[in-house]
């Protein structure tokens, strides 16, 4: 966007250049203003993420050589489907078909991109375009063994292609015809198809989707060979004969990228959607169906028997964060019960340790014929599996000391505000099973009171007595992004509205009235 900016305010008359820089200033400084209470959080809490740590980790080299990874970068690009799809079977390339070829726009379109390159007349920001697309293709190339490509690359990249050959179509719509640079480009996009199709199959099974494969060549080869007709046609046309030729180029484009993508969602029936068997059915009535002031347990399953974050759609809260955004503190204080990792999902062993208990795991999920140690005790067990109740498993907010004088109720439970009633006979140590990052206050009786983190969770020392308890979570940048929020609603309010027109003044009354 700033790129864009700058653009603009260069191709404007030396005495408007300023007046666009400083309306545009204003929109974006209004807009960051507004925005800060999801910019500064981020800001704050991304350094600590799984991610974050991850991404000074080297990555693993890759065994194929340079020219198999340029090709599995650049070829799905042009021909989505030459490596396979994952939708259909396998897939052979480098990372998946859907992130690979997110950057094929369609043959057409990539045509007519490919035409702009040569072009003598140029839009506005064409130039800019192809400054871009230059440096999306650059930034993804496999320059160095290991590197991993980044798809988010893609969508600028998809973007440029996009609009140089909506640039090219315009000048065809104009009567601005080159017959020969077009055939030109046809041909060598034709035999990139071509060769991309035909001289990569899986290496393990040659024959393996190849009727997909090679039914996809043709089909991009239909395309081409009707876009290229449609433009000739065009240069041989009168203008509203040039306009439909664009317009069915424009068609043309929209029932390939249907034919590609229609199936990437196919319908199911609704009772495929989240079936519930036998130990989901007891987890969903022993927890998932809890009031909100509950005691709150938490469930885990080990290895892959059931992936995180799936838990959640059955109403149940799990231990485990699938999530590359997931604080890098918590996923070390799981480190002794992980036993691995499949991608960035945990997969958790160790059945018994303590530690279940203190994340407030109250059930695990395990195989149907699994075996695990005392203490742990089966509750259910049928053919899709079993659940184990671990014992010593703590509740949402607890106390040290259980004692028929010292209770802590949870009236209110919401994401970020929890409420408890709490009724000590003694001072004791309130304990939690909530990841403490800086953003959770404790309130007592409305007012401030501090807290401390044991083990990355949550903790407070109480007095003896009766009171109100809220825990909210605000985090310090959310706070400071309200005001500046308040701050560029005035400012946007001040700036950008039109001021109100003045009444002209009244005038004396007419004679007989009033």
């Amino acid at each position: 966007a700033l790129l864009f900016l700058l653009d603009r305010v260069r191709r404007r008359p030396p005495g408007l250049r300023w007046a666009l820089a400083r309306r545009a200033g204003m929109a974006m400084a209004v807009a960051g203003l507004v925005a800060a209470p999801a910019l500064l959080p981020a800001i704050e809490y991304a350094p600590r993420t799984m991610r974050a740590a991850r991404l000074g980790e080297p990555s693993s080299p890759s065994a194929a050589p340079l020219g198999v990874l340029a090709a599995q970068t650049f070829l799905p690009l042009a021909a989505p489907n030459a490596f396979g799809n994952n939708r259909f079977v396998g897939y052979w390339g480098r990372t998946n078909s859907n992130e690979d070829a997110s950057g094929f726009v369609g043959t057409a379109t990539l045509l007519a991109a490919l035409l702009a390159v040569s072009a003598r007349r140029r839009f506005p920001q064409e130039r800019l375009a192809l400054g871009i697309a230059a440096i999306c293709l650059v930034l993804i190339a496999p320059l160095f063994p290991g590197n991993a490509p980044s798809h988010r690359l893609l969508l600028p990249l998809s973007l440029c292609v996009a609009y140089l050959g909506a640039c090219t179509l315009e000048r065809f719509r104009l009567g601005e015809v080159r017959r020969a640079p077009l055939l030109i480009v046809a041909v060598g996009l034709g035999l990139i198809l071509v060769w991309g199709y035909l001289a990569h199959p899986d290496p393990a099974d040659p024959a393996r989707l190849a009727i997909f494969r090679f039914g996809w060549l043709r089909w991009q080869l239909r395309f081409l060979a009707l876009a290229v007709l449609l433009l000739l046609a065009a240069s041989v046309s009168w203008r509203r004969g040039r306009s439909l030729a664009v317009a069915g180029i424009a068609a043309a484009i929209a029932a390939e990228l249907l034919l590609l993508h229609g199936s990437a969602n196919p319908p199911m029936p609704h009772r495929l959607a989240l079936p519930v068997n036998g130990p989901l059915d007891f987890l969903q009535k022993e927890l998932g169906k809890s009031p909100p002031r509950g005691p709150g347990f938490r469930m885990a399953a080990l290895g892959e028997d059931l992936p995180p974050n799936l838990a959640a759609l059955y109403g149940l809260t799990d231990a485990r964060i699938y999530n590359p955004m997931a604080p890098q503190a918590y996923m070390q204080r799981m480190a002794p019960i992980l036993a691995g990792w499949r991608g960035e999902a945990p997969l958790l062993g160790a059945p018994g340790h303590p530690l279940y208990g203190r994340l407030g795991v109250r059930y695990l999920l395990a195989a149907p014929d699994a075996r695990l140690p005392p203490p742990l005790k089966r509750v259910f067990a049928d053919v899709d599996g079993s659940v184990w109740r671990q014992p010593g498993a703590r509740t949402r907010l607890f106390i040290d000391d259980e004692a028929p004088d010292g209770r802590v109720v949870i009236p209110r439970f919401e994401d970020a505000w929890i409420t408890a009633d709490a009724r000590l006979g003694r001072g004791q140590r309130l304990g939690s099973i909530l990841y403490q990052d800086g953003g959770w206050r404790l309130l007592m009786n409305g007012r401030a009171r501090p807290s401390e983190v044991d083990g990355g969770l949550l903790s407070a020392r109480l007095p003896a007595g009766r009171y109100r308890l809220d825990i909210l979570y605000r985090p310090a940048g959310f706070l400071w992004g309200c005001a500046l929020a308040t701050l560029g609603l005035a400012a946007g309010a001040a700036l950008l509205m039109p001021a109100p027109r003045p009444t002209s003044p009244a005038g004396p009354p007419p004679p007989g009235g009033p």
